[in-house]
This record gives structure tokens, sequence and C-alpha cells, in this order.
């Protein structure tokens, strides 16, 4: 098909250049011009007229290959399928109930306690049941001067951080305190036993423990007084007769202190009422049982090791004591 219309475009040619020659021969031009007439054809030369001819070169390839057609784009390669991330593991309850028999009575006995490490003194139960041995002596008492406060008593030094500013927040507060007792070795609470029993008799043992049953020995508890004033027992109530007893009643907590023998709960602490002495158990131990509403004794009770595995017993769960008012009637006499 090219060829052919090559062969026409000659054709053209020449019948126009004919055409041309015998027009300029009849203008009288000389014959010879007409190869120079062909020339300006080709070339691009203007005319007799001036006017310029069009250049063979400027038409386009008829042989030119056609433009390439647009490529189709690759299909996009699918994202593997993202793993879901594991659900986060729920923290266990460091304050969940792990001993769920019932609380024992306040009978006389002499089991050794559970919990006796001395790491392991925030839930170290002793009662009336409940002691550590005559060989229980924590390694590291220190003087409760490095808490600020006066006498040479002895308390863990765990103990005295908080210590220290719970007598530096009481003072601020106007309600200054002082220390009458602290810690006490197993021989010290023997005499001081005996003492107690001698003045009152049998009742002693509703306001002071036998050797090896006090907290006292434990080396966390502590029997406070208003700075500057008598015994607290020597007050009707210590702990609304006095701003230091009441300060104490209502913050001793966030300090980490617990009271152990509230009022009229003989029955769960096996003591008479004593708003001055305090255990310490650690502030996150002491705003839990606060929270709770539980006394301190059944609460340590539930967080012993679990007794039910000696009766094979179905595990309970254990309703929280309703928060009651405080009523703040006279105490019994004398420490535990």
């Amino acid at each position: 098909m090219v060829r052919r219309s090559l062969v026409g475009l000659c054709v053209v040619a020449t019948v126009a250049c004919g055409a041309a020659g015998a027009c300029m021969e009849a203008a009288g031009h000389a014959p010879g011009s007409s190869a120079q007439s062909l020339e300006a054809v080709s070339s691009g030369s203007p005319g007799a007229a001036g006017t310029p001819m069009p250049s063979l070169r400027t038409l386009p390839s008829l042989t030119s290959a056609p433009s390439a057609l647009p490529s189709a784009s690759p299909a996009p390669t699918p994202s593997p399928a993202s793993t879901p991330a594991p659900a986060p593991t729920p923290e266990a309850d460091p304050f969940a109930v792990t001993n769920f028999a019932s609380v024992p009575k306040c009978d006389l006995g002499g089991t050794e306690a559970f919990l006796v490490s001395f790491d392991q003194w925030p839930l170290t139960l002793v009662d009336k049941t409940y002691a550590v041995t005559d060989s229980y002596v924590p390694p590291d008492l220190v003087d409760v001067r490095k808490a600020g406060f006066g006498g040479s008593y002895k308390v863990r030094a765990v103990v005295i951080a908080d210590l220290a500013a719970l007598r530096s927040d009481a003072a601020k507060a106007s309600s200054a305190l002082a220390i009458f007792s602290a810690y006490r070795s197993y021989k010290e609470q023997t005499w001081s036993f005996g003492h107690w029993s001698n003045v009152l008799g049998p009742s002693a043992l509703m306001s002071s423990a036998r050797a090896g049953h006090s907290e006292h020995q434990l080396g966390l508890a502590i029997d406070f007084r208003a700075y500057g004033g008598p015994v607290p027992w020597a007050y009707r109530n210590f702990a609304t007769e006095t701003a230091a007893g009441a300060w104490l009643a209502r913050n001793a907590w966030k300090y980490g202190f617990v009271m152990s023998y509230p009022w009229n709960k003989e029955a769960q602490v096996c003591y008479g009422y004593e708003p001055w002495h305090y255990r310490y158990v650690g502030r996150d131990e002491a705003a839990a049982i606060h929270a709770s509403g539980q006394t301190l004794r059944v609460w340590l009770w539930q967080h012993q090791p679990d007794q039910l595995w000696k009766t094979g017993a179905a595990r309970p769960t254990p309703a929280p004591e309703p928060r009651t008012p405080l009523v703040w009637p006279s105490p019994s006499p004398g420490p535990a």
C-alpha cells in the first residue's frame, strides 16, 4: 500500500512539472529553466511569483512506526494480614483474700504463727492463739530518735520514714505526739504480762498479751501518748480527750499505722479497746484495711496461707464488714 502511494505521488509530480514547463515556454522562459524550477520545488526555494513552495521534507513520514501503547500497571501485591495484639493479662490483686477459713475464736493457745520471716512483716499475725518464739528478734531494730522522737525505744528500720512523717504532720496540726512503748523482747513481755496480771488479776488477759503473742515483739507496734501528757490509759478515752489521740484516730492509716484494738471489737481482736496502740503495716496495706472496714486481726487472718485444705471445705467469698461510725467509750486499762 505504501509503495502504490509513492508511485502515485511520482506521477502527479511528473505531470505537474510538464505543465509548468509548458507554461514557462509560453511565457518566454528558456527550456533549461524548468530544471531549475524543479530544483526550487524540491528544495523549497521561492517560485517565480516569490511564494515559497512547500518542501517534501516537511511532510510526515509515511513509514514512521506508530506510537507505543501505554503499558498496564502491575497489580498491587496484597499485604499480609496483621496479627491482632494479645489482650493484656490482668494484674493480680495484691490484697486478694488467700485464707477462706473462718476467723478463729480468741482461745488461748501456743501455735506458732504462719508468716514469720522478717520480710513478711506486713502480714505476720500474733494473737491469743498464734505466737512467735522467744528467739524472734528483728535484725533491723533502730532507735526512734531516727524519726525525731525522744526516748530509747526501738522499732524496725522499715517503720522510720513513715513514723517521722507522722510525727511531723501531727505537730503541724497542733497534735504533738510522744512514744510510751515500742519494741519489747520476749523476756520484756514476760515481765509486762506478769505485772498486769498482778494488778488486774485474770482480767489482764483482755489488756495484756502473753510473751510471744504481743505485736510489740514484732518491732512494729507503738503505744503513743500526747507530748507532755501522762500515760494514754490515764484518760477515760485517749482518742477523744486529747488532740493527739483524735488526730491519730483520723489520720494514722495514711502513714501505714492501724489501730489494732478498736472499740467494741473484742470478739474479733481478742483484746479490749486501746486507742493508743498502733501496728505498722505499710501505707498500701493500711489504706486497703481502712477501705475494707475490717479490723486488723480479721484482715491479717484472711491473708494468711489457706487453712481450708485441712478440712476440704468449700471456699466462700467473704463479704466485707460494713463500716460503722466510731463510738468512743471508756477503754480497758493497761497495754497489750
